[in-house]
């Protein structure tokens, strides 16, 4: 937890959160780009690792990529095709569908800066054969694409 919580701390600081929506005249914000960060299940405490959102296409205010969770030393990788819409309060939701079935939804806040991009979100995890898991996390970009 101590981890999570200094890569919290470094990812603001590095970002100097200074305001909390687009910039002036982007009525879109441009969401395109790869995020780094982390997540934690609320469910499971040893659930835990890094995610990187890969947002590689944006149409007005829906955006596709991939989310890939990384869980465990070493880490097992878990893919997912993400399809998310961001909404004018600069929220956003979103899901994710795995190779093997799995599906995962998220929700969340964007909050912008001068210097990037960083995301609050909750979770989902429904395992194609397993039970379910919630948690949270954070994750940032330095610049959009």
């Amino acid at each position: 937890m101590e981890r999570n919580t200094l890569l919290a701390a470094a990812l603001a600081l590095t970002l100097g959160l200074g305001g909390t929506g687009p910039a002036k005249g982007q009525d879109v914000p441009a969401v395109q780009g790869i995020y780094h960060g982390f997540f934690q299940s609320m469910d499971n405490p040893d659930m835990r690792g890094m995610v990187t959102f890969e947002i590689t296409d944006q149409d007005h205010r829906r955006f596709m990529g991939m989310v890939t969770l990384v869980v465990g030393s070493p880490g097992f990788m878990i893919p997912f095709q993400l399809d998310g819409t961001v909404a004018a309060s600069n929220t956003y939701s979103g899901r994710g569908t795995g190779m093997d079935g799995s599906k995962l939804e998220f929700h969340g806040t964007l909050e912008f800066s001068a210097h990037g991009i960083i995301i609050h979100f909750r979770y989902i995890f429904m395992p194609a054969g397993g039970r379910q898991d919630k948690g949270d996390g954070m994750a940032a970009t330095s610049a959009p694409m």
